[in-house]
């Protein structure tokens, strides 16, 4: 890799930004998926939910019991954690202890909060989303799996995070579209092209 594409790499890699799985990637949780970078340094590593993955007829009323009429789904964040619950929204003024992310979009908090903020009606598919596990990285570690071509960084799409009608192809490939000519011819690679 030449230090112009090691530079343009680094500055992809942050907060804020999206990794876009690599169009032969085979692993089942990560297959046509988009993470939305939540924490990265280089020190410490780097944080990321998978946005385009939805835990089939899950909502998140079937996980915690004094939300019962809150049928908001939850995703897969990723396979780190998967016995916790994470996070992000739009609402930070209404949401004490929050991490900013990118502009408006901040995840975490106190979950006191959010549950009230909940059972009000105050979230929605517009400004919310739920995880179940989390993606995670050493430090180093991202960077080795980009340059060996498993992920495609990318700059922020708002569009792709809350409220997204988009089935998982469909927003991956969208996704690719989004990064030019060369990536659009990729994004219409089946999901199980090998076994065509």
């Amino acid at each position: 890799m030449n230090n112009q594409k090691a530079s343009n790499t680094e500055t992809l890699i942050e907060k804020g930004n999206f990794l876009i799985a690599e169009p032969f990637a085979q692993d089942d949780i990560f297959k046509q998926s988009i993470i939305l970078i939540a924490d990265h340094s280089n020190q410490d590593g780097t944080v990321g939910f998978i946005i385009n993955k939805k835990l089939q007829d899950v909502t998140i009323s079937d996980l915690i019991n004094d939300l019962d009429d809150v049928n908001l789904p939850v995703y897969i964040g990723g396979p780190v954690n998967t016995d916790s619950l994470y996070f992000i929204h739009s609402i930070q003024d209404f949401v004490d202890d929050s991490i900013p992310i990118f502009g408006k979009i901040h995840w975490g908090g106190r979950f006191e909060q959010i549950k009230g903020l909940a059972k009000a009606g105050y979230l929605t598919e517009d400004n919310f989303k739920f995880f179940v596990g989390y993606t995670g990285w050493t430090a180093g570690q991202l960077r080795e799996e980009i340059s060996n071509r498993y992920w495609i960084p990318s700059e922020i799409d708002e569009k792709l995070i809350f409220n997204n009608p988009r089935p998982v192809h469909s927003s991956w490939s969208h996704a690719l579209r989004q990064k030019g000519e060369t990536f659009a011819v990729l994004s219409e690679i089946p999901k199980f092209y090998n076994q065509n």
